[in-house]
């Protein structure tokens, strides 16, 4: 009987004893932790940097191309329109002659 009840008093001196050095987990993290949290915090910061660059660099690079198309096209246009001009020129003239 007394083996019995020492074993109950030291089962439960020993649970005493690991709730209280294991019981508190709402401490702050320890410093290797917050650096290690900080230093990929960084990484994502700077990953997401150069993302933003890339696109920006990508819709720069769109952009000119769009203008040289329209800068392209324009010129295209005043050519048919040159053309056309000078066509109506010719139409007019034989038209006069035709007079």
């Amino acid at each position: 009987m007394k083996k019995s009840w020492l074993f109950k008093l030291g089962a439960s001196a020993l649970a005493l004893s690991l709730m209280a050095a294991c019981g508190d987990t709402e401490e702050e993290t320890p410093e290797e932790e917050q650096q290690q949290q900080e230093e990929q915090q960084q990484d994502e910061e700077q990953m997401e940097e150069e993302k933003n660059k890339d696109e920006m660099e990508n819709d720069e690079n769109m952009n000119e191309e769009e203008n040289q198309n329209e800068e392209e096209n324009m010129e295209k246009e005043d050519e048919n329109m040159q053309q056309g001009d000078k066509e109506g020129d010719t139409n007019n003239t034989d038209e006069d002659m035709n007079e």
